[in-house]
């Protein structure tokens, strides 16, 4: 049943068309006797209909209809007018009213005209909103698959997109709600743009599709297409927004890559902020991208901080030339990267865990590389410092290390370790600590750490009996200390590394 809500300050006009509501049975009804009292009214009742008089004491009708529309632009609305005042109705239907009800002319009949027009118009409203939230459904499910695939010519017809046969171009954008929508209205102006349709993938981000005008006379379709781009690079060029525009699609059977290509595109302001509009850019192959972070572990774990930065740039680097699209592993990975530096370096355990979420949310948040780029280097910069400083290990520490490295499987102390340097144990775990960069118990089980990564690389071992060859007696610390330094248990981190020499020796 349709709500109608009345609003009149003449109770016995109110009263009447609540009475020749309530007879019907498609509509009840709803009275309010002022426009406040209408638009509270409006807001706790949700009426689609609204009736209302014109002229009534303090706020007007077509005041108050306008603060009804702001909160819901859907609902139909009607105003009563006489004949004194019908020039004003007339103005009324120019500025979002519906219909109007003359008083000296109403009667029940023509009443349950209007409605009817009105019922009518809002069944054509609902099933257009469908039909165009089913066409963005579609449209969504084919931005959303893991990879763009051709789509049936059975799927394209159930669709019912009304997009012509004439070429397609596909916009994806970035930036706010309300900036979209001012931007998809400027495209849908363009003469040179036919059926349409935009919709929005997330907060951030819309689409916006279009047939484009294939006419020789403006160079065809590609030539309509560098007009576009020319025009959004104007329009975007002082905003916040970013847009990456596909190329001409003439297929329509390939509308997934269509839309897949322009919102890799807009993703490509990660790289380059400074750019609005990406229209030509290919993704490149980050081709050691697999081996990155085993070498880089490699170094942590010896405490080769610059070999392990350079390393970390190269990566980012090659990701950057590569345009890749896989933004969030590419993230992900270099905040292990990083958090590794943390865990291979530091103590306590505590301050290292809470220092390491920081730094994961601030690399996985980032809207852009050089936010990423600028926090390795501030989590570099005092290893990088310290170990200019440091003039290497003396004869008495470097005894011990050897000896350590002998050993590393063993159970070992530090009273050992200072008995073989020829020191007591405090002076020794002080000069320990400032002559290698680290602290005696954890230079230890970087060590094991590391011999344990070469066994995972290069054996067939259970994990269990690599903790225990590299001298770690529990399990559970062994995977624990193993995940927060390498990023992956001791596991994912064997079976990642066999698939890719598969993958490298495939390649080979």
């Amino acid at each position: 049943m349709i709500r109608v809500l009345v609003v009149d300050d003449e109770e016995p006009i109110r009263k009447w068309l609540s009475y020749c509501i309530s007879r019907t049975e498609e509509f009840s009804c709803i009275t309010a006797s002022n426009a406040s009292e209408g638009i509270e009214k409006a807001r706790l009742e949700f009426p689609e209909i609204v009736i209302s008089d014109i002229e009534m004491p303090g706020m007007n009708g077509l005041s108050m209809i306008s603060e009804i529309l702001k909160d819901d632009p859907n609902i139909y609305p009607i105003v009563l007018t006489s004949h004194e005042v019908f020039d004003y109705a007339r103005t009324a239907l120019k500025q979002g009213v519906s219909d109007y009800i003359l008083k000296t002319e109403m009667t029940e009949e023509s009443l349950l005209t209007v409605l009817k027009k009105a019922k009518a118009e809002l069944d054509k409203n609902k099933n257009d909103v469908n039909q165009l939230r089913s066409h963005v459904n579609f449209l969504q499910a084919l931005c959303l698959r893991k990879e763009p695939a051709e789509i049936s010519e059975t799927e394209l017809s159930e669709s019912g997109l009304g997009f012509s046969r004439e070429p397609l171009v596909a916009i994806a954008v970035i930036g706010g709600e309300k900036e979209r929508e001012e931007l998809f209205g400027r495209l849908r102006e363009l003469d040179f743009l036919g059926s349409e349709i935009d919709f929005s993938l997330d907060k951030e981000r819309g689409i916006f599709a279009a047939n484009i005008s294939d006419d020789p006379k403006l160079s065809g379709a590609e030539g309509v297409r560098e007009q576009l781009i020319d025009l959004l690079s104007e329009k975007l060029k002082d905003g916040d927004m970013y847009s990456g525009v596909s190329e001409v699609c003439h297929d329509h059977l390939r509308l997934c890559f269509m839309l897949h290509e322009a919102i890799y595109r807009s993703k490509l302001s990660f790289y380059e902020p400074s750019k609005r509009v990406f229209a030509r850019e290919k993704e490149g192959e980050v081709e050691r991208e697999a081996r990155f972070q085993p070498w880089f572990v490699k170094y942590i774990s010896e405490l080769k901080y610059k070999e392990a930065y350079e390393l970390l740039k190269a990566y980012i680097n090659e990701v950057h030339e590569a345009y890749s699209a896989d933004i969030e592993t590419i993230k992900f990975r270099i905040s292990q990267m990083l958090c590794s530096v943390l865990y291979f370096t530091e103590d306590p355990v505590e301050e290292t865990d809470r220092r390491a979420e920081e730094l994961r949310h601030r690399v996985l948040d980032a809207d852009y590389l050089h936010q990423i780029e600028r926090a390795a280097k501030e989590i570099f910069e005092p290893f990088l410092r310290r170990k200019e400083e440091n003039t290497g290990v003396t004869d008495p520490v470097k005894r011990a290390i050897d000896y350590i490295s002998e050993h590393y499987s063993e159970k070992i102390t530090l009273l050992e370790a200072a008995e073989i340097a020829g020191f007591n144990h405090e002076y020794f775990s002080k000069v320990f600590s400032r002559e290698t960069g680290v602290n005696f118990v954890t230079y230890i089980n970087n060590l094991r750490m590391r011999h344990a990564v070469e066994l995972l690389e290069t054996t067939d071992m259970k994990v269990y009996e690599i903790a225990e060859a590299v001298g770690f007696s529990s399990l559970s610390y062994f995977s624990t200390s193993f995940k927060k330094k390498i990023g992956v248990n001791p596991y994912e981190y064997q079976v990642n590394f066999q698939r890719t020499q598969n993958e490298v020796n495939t390649k080979l």
